[in-house]
């Protein structure tokens, strides 16, 4: 009987140990949330990041969870911080994945202030921060990492930062980072798979390294022979960019861009650096085609010198809408919610919907289905159809399943959690007594 009891509080306690690692979402300012000082090799100041754990013997830090947390800055701090950070781990071996950060607001970057999605420092043994992101749309701020591993050869560690992503949202001024900032995909020994999304012209940096994948939105205000990034040397450092070898380079254009054939596009100019552009384009993104508002057009992508250079080469004839989104989407009733319809084809594209129900709605120029929260838990079929004035038209059958609202259960804080566990360990070792009396 002991045994069974010892089993019982077991599970119980396992459902509150688990509970401790939980991942975090913290939004600062706000909700208490303050600025925290982390221990690694050397002391992080005013960093803002989730709950640390107790220093190890080593005196170093790590997140009480290191996978799954989402950091967000905010404009409107009273304090900037100096390091924004998704995840860290300067313990052990645990890898730091998946964290993703958001930054609105200013990090201080006369502290040297930055940004990193996941950060690992492992004194002991291997290190990796994997599948990080951070996503830029706005404020002022210092250097950017995806993901940042750093292992101790003493001990044969390896270092690797793979998969994590740098995303730069649109309409940011040129002010945006610091003139000593880097943009880094993934810092380590071993670097793979890390993506830099770019939708703002006219940035500037003082380096970029570290990335393998390139996604460029050329915003519609762009003209021939505007730059999408520069990277120049700083008042201190010497400016340079690294794009890999054999990176791969895709580019798309934001709504309302129009271009002429000959036009030419500076997505990375580093003819200011001092240390030099090094790096090459994979022969499969050399050439491609893109959609802009005055039709379809093959472009060439080139490395001259210092810089990475799109040309416009030829406008395509129209193309026939296709729609390559799936056919089917669940949704809740008394939630609502969006699905975008994505489409090929030359622009513009029109969008349209038969037979559907009550509160099902489409955007006809960007496709995005509205589905109101007041459409009733059902399964609906219907048509999207698509147009461009080049036939045929598309036509796809979808299928909408509205879930029945699922009964709400009372979210628990760490105190009812607490109570939980305590309450469901006295129930079973009452009935525990009561079946021995």
């Amino acid at each position: 009987m002991k045994r069974f009891l010892f089993s019982a509080m077991s599970g119980v306690l396992a459902l509150g140990m688990a509970a401790s690692v939980l991942a975090e979402v913290v939004v600062y300012p706000g909700g208490g949330v303050t600025l925290k000082t982390v221990t690694c090799a050397a002391a992080i100041n005013d960093a803002l990041t989730t709950s640390i754990t107790t220093a190890d013997a080593s005196g170093r830090d790590k997140s009480t969870a290191v996978t799954g947390n989402t950091v967000t800055l905010n404009a409107g701090a009273a304090t900037n911080p100096r390091q924004v950070l998704g995840a860290v781990n300067c313990q052990d071996a645990d890898p730091v994945e998946n964290n993703h950060v958001f930054i609105n607001g200013d990090t201080d970057t006369a502290g040297g202030g930055g940004v990193i999605g996941g950060f690992a420092d492992s004194w002991i043994s291997n290190a990796s921060a994997i599948g990080n992101t951070v996503t830029i749309m706005g404020g002022t701020i210092g250097s950017v990492a995806g993901g940042k591993a750093l292992s101790s050869l003493a001990v044969g560690g390896v270092a690797e930062a793979s998969n994590n992503t740098v995303s730069i949202g649109a309409g940011l001024p040129a002010s945006t980072f610091d003139p000593l900032a880097w943009l880094q995909g993934g810092v380590a020994g071993v670097s793979t798979g890390n993506t830099l999304q770019l939708a703002s012209a006219g940035l500037g940096v003082n380096g970029l390294d570290s990335f393998q994948n390139f996604e460029f939105t050329l915003p519609a205000s762009m003209v021939s022979g505007d730059t999408m990034l520069t990277v120049a040397a700083g008042v201190f450092w010497w400016g340079e960019a690294n794009i890999g070898t054999n990176s791969t380079v895709s580019v798309s254009a934001a709504p309302g861009l129009t271009v002429n054939p000959g036009d030419e596009f500076v997505l990375i100019d580093c003819d200011p650096c001092t240390n030099g552009f090094t790096g090459t384009v994979a022969a499969a993104s050399q050439n491609g085609t893109f959609n802009t508002s005055n039709g379809d057009y093959s472009y060439t992508l080139s490395t001259t010198g210092s810089n990475l250079l799109m040309t416009i080469d030829a406008l395509l004839p129209p193309t026939a809408p296709t729609i390559t989104s799936g056919n089917s989407a669940t949704f809740t009733a008394n939630a609502g919610g969006t699905f975008s319809v994505i489409t090929t084809g030359t622009a513009p594209i029109t969008y349209s919907l038969t037979g559907a129900p009550a509160g099902v709605s489409i955007d006809s120029a960007t496709g995005v289905i509205t589905i109101a929260a007041t459409v009733a838990a059902d399964i609906y079929t219907f048509t999207i159809t698509t147009s461009n004035g080049t036939l045929p038209n598309a036509s796809q059958t979808f299928t909408l399943t509205v879930l029945a609202a699922a009964t709400s259960v009372p979210a628990m804080n760490g105190g009812t959690l607490t109570a939980l566990v305590l309450l469901l360990a006295g129930l079973t070792f009452v009935t525990l007594r009561s079946r021995l009396g």
